[in-house]
């Protein structure tokens, strides 16, 4: 198993706009080779950052296709 994560910042000003986008985002996350699961959450002490975890069988989803 494979635990990705980054650290996302965005302007508090934005974080509808983000949340709603990310939505979109996440059936593309799952639909790549390798997906188990992922999880965004937000900071509580800093709510301009958000935390996303995301788990995979391989690191297919890496690969380059010119590669």
């Amino acid at each position: 198993m494979i635990l990705e994560h980054a650290l996302l910042h965005v302007a508090p000003s934005r974080s509808d706009e983000f949340e709603t986008a990310f939505a979109e985002a996440k059936s593309i996350i799952s639909s790549m080779p390798g997906f188990v699961s992922l999880r965004l959450s937000r900071g509580i002490e800093r709510p301009d950052v958000y935390v996303l975890l995301v788990e995979w069988m391989t690191l297919e989803h890496m690969q380059r296709a010119d590669a």
